[in-house]
């Protein structure tokens, strides 16, 4: 058996993966969709994403989302521990709400304070308000009114005209994540409202970004967004210092 010798050669090191950003993507247990959505969707060069998962309640209510507040702050602490992390996203707009986001933020920045915090309702205040959208329809997911309603005022307290918001009124991530193709199709066009700027789409387990290409010729003249896109085209500025896109044109573009 021949001897384990040493490398002699030199060893230089470097930042490691993600030099431009490493973004952890917090995801609930049972949605299928948000990883491989914001996987597609991490389009920068020398950026990484980093998934852990959290266990989810059974029924979405506004108490059982703000209990996740501990759940979300351990998992996280697992994310790239004693390591360089610059973003954290939180995959689910209606816990950050029940919660509340400045909660939330200081909780994630506990022993990590440059840590920067997203969500997808934070993501689409922010890149909404960059590029200059005033006026919204909402298409929700969930059965819980408390938590429609506080979705609806939060958006509304952020400045910007909610000028449709419907809900499909589902009970957990496996109803949103198996909800068809064809029915989320009609209820985008139910919900889309030509007084709109954009349709937001804010949750993370819903394939709407599978359901968009045969709509994009007419509904709200392809001004869709979804709460994944939201998420990591904020997510993606947060960890490397650039500029959110500063018209409608560029931020569908990608």
């Amino acid at each position: 058996m021949p001897s384990v010798l040493p490398v002699t050669t030199d060893k230089n090191f470097d930042a490691g993966p993600g030099a431009r950003g490493r973004i952890g993507l917090l995801v609930l247990g049972r949605d299928p969709v948000c990883e491989t959505e914001c996987a597609h969707a991490l389009t920068r060069e020398d950026q990484t994403l980093h998934v852990a998962r959290i266990a989810d309640p059974r029924d979405f209510t506004r108490q059982s989302l703000a209990d996740l507040a501990q759940p979300i702050a351990k998992v996280a602490d697992t994310l790239l521990r004693d390591d360089r992390l610059d973003v954290i996203a939180v995959a689910c707009a209606a816990a950050a709400l029940a919660i509340g986001r400045d909660e939330l933020s200081a909780m994630l920045k506990l022993g990590r304070p440059n840590l920067k915090v997203t969500d997808p309702g934070a993501a689409a205040i922010a890149v909404l308000r960059a590029a200059g959208v005033r006026r919204i329809g909402l298409l929700l997911t969930t059965a819980d009114s408390a938590i429609n309603q506080k979705t609806v005022a939060a958006y509304e307290a952020e400045g910007f005209e909610v000028a449709r918001a419907l809900t499909l009124s589902l009970a957990d991530d496996r109803a949103m994540s198996t909800l068809s193709i064809g029915s989320i199709r009609q209820a985008l066009a139910e919900a889309d409202d030509p007084s709109a700027d954009v349709l937001l789409v804010p949750c993370t387990a819903m394939r709407t970004w599978q359901a968009l290409p045969k709509l994009h010729a007419s509904l709200l003249r392809g001004r869709v967004l979804t709460g994944n896109q939201a998420m990591m085209t904020h997510a993606m500025c947060l960890a490397d210092g650039t500029d959110l896109p500063n018209s409608l044109d560029q931020l569908m573009a990608g």
